[in-house]
């Protein structure tokens, strides 16, 4: 069985600076939510399964004995913040590495990257949003995180304290939906009055499946 090894990046980009900050970015992100680490990062906990895992199934529940004297010890689980930290740390060039190497906190360093690394023209976050379709994602929720880059862009331009309302982020992840989910969403209208942009991801994903029979079933 192929296995994942979170702090193996050698197929990652290494930050540069402004020029390659949005591909390197990412790149991580997409690596943080397969390995489960994303959360460390981000207030965002939708992560992508992992691929090789199964659902946990219900187990007997056996009578208390107790353990045997030979029984190995148990090691000490890595540490989720020193394992994305040095995730980070090993994707930086030698200049920027110094600047982040005392600084203690996975997410501080994450932070201070995209304020000191992130350049946003005007104009790129409302193209980018404009331009990001369902159908040429792999996914919904490949889908829904280009589009919140896109809409983040736009939050940058903006300022601190002038983001995008969150109900206009909403349409903007619906509009670029696509006329094939019209029926799913005029049935499904009611469910998301009221809801953010992070709930509309969770409820589209649930009607994904049946979008992407409709999908197959005009190209075969």
């Amino acid at each position: 069985m192929i296995e994942i090894t979170p702090i193996d990046t050698a197929g990652l980009p290494e930050l540069t600076g402004p020029g390659n900050y949005e591909p390197w970015s990412e790149a991580l992100e997409a690596h943080l939510r397969l390995t489960g680490l994303w959360s460390i990062m981000s207030d965002d906990t939708t992560s992508t399964p992992h691929p090789f895992s199964t659902p946990t199934q219900p187990q007997l529940h056996l009578p208390f004995r107790p353990p045997p004297p030979n029984r190995l010890p148990r090691f000490p689980q890595p540490n989720p913040n020193e394992t994305a930290r040095t995730i980070l740390l090993q994707t930086l060039s030698p200049k920027i590495l110094i600047e982040v190497m005392s600084i203690p906190s996975a997410k501080d360093i994450w932070t201070y990257l995209d304020k000191t690394y992130f350049i946003v023209n005007p104009l790129d976050g409302m193209q980018a949003a404009l331009e990001t379709r369902y159908l040429d994602s792999v996914c919904l929720l490949d889908y829904a995180l280009k589009m919140k880059r896109a809409l983040d862009k736009i939050d940058r331009t903006l300022g601190p304290g002038h983001g995008m309302p969150e109900m206009m982020r909403v349409q903007f992840l619906l509009c670029g939906l696509g006329s094939h989910w019209t029926e799913w969403l005029r049935d499904h209208q009611y469910e998301l009055v009221g809801l953010g942009f992070e709930r509309v991801v969770e409820v589209l994903r649930g009607g994904e499946g049946g979008d992407l029979v409709f999908i197959l079933g005009g190209v075969l």
